[in-house]
């Protein structure tokens, strides 16, 4: 008797054409999604981040050599970077386009303070780093990436509807641009 019971020749009958029906699905979806491209900037930033991902990917067997925390720093940024790119071109809006610029500005930051001050933490913690090829073709790629983002936020920025009018009960923009410590009633001091 088989592992199902005698109901084996049933159930692959009935789970069958329910798995074909949802790779037939799954596929058309993938399929819609690639059929409305992402604007050209998000798909140049995309390559950019597997640019940027794969170069982590690369580096990461050394860096476990190294210790386990910067190994892992590296998987991290491996999995977030590719991971990102493939999001940003199937499903991009301000929250994953956000994020991708939070993110590779802080691993360019860091990459900074490594070049500069030193490993802030782990057994080679205050040690400077040299600067190699991949770090610059990496490095490059972030930076790429934070610009594509910004211009795209901008871009979503000029057609997006224009404020409503301040009220009149506002205080409106004078008030925050209002030095500390300033009077905001009229008269002498």
């Amino acid at each position: 008797m088989s592992a199902f019971g005698g109901h084996g020749a049933h159930l692959a009958l009935t789970a069958g054409p329910m798995a074909a029906i949802a790779v037939i699905a799954a596929a058309a979806d993938v399929k819609a999604r690639l059929a409305t491209r992402p604007p050209r900037v998000l798909a140049v930033a995309a390559v950019l981040s597997v640019v940027a991902g794969v170069v982590h990917g690369v580096v990461c067997p050394h860096h476990f050599e190294e210790a386990t925390i910067y190994g892992l720093f590296f998987a991290g940024a491996t999995l977030a970077q590719l991971g990102w790119a493939a999001l940003v071109m199937l499903k991009p809006s301000r929250l994953v386009v956000g994020l991708g610029l939070a993110g590779n500005v802080a691993v360019l930051a860091l990459w900074a303070l490594t070049r500069t001050v030193g490993i802030p933490l782990g057994p080679a913690a205050g040690e400077v780093e040299a600067v190699g090829a991949l770090d610059l073709i990496a490095g490059a790629a972030e930076l790429g990436i934070a610009v594509c983002a910004v211009a795209w936020m901008v871009s979503r920025l000029r057609r997006s509807e224009p404020l409503p009018p301040a009220s009149p009960r506002s205080p409106g923009p004078a008030l925050v641009a209002a030095a500390p410590g300033a009077r905001l009633s009229p008269g002498p001091r």
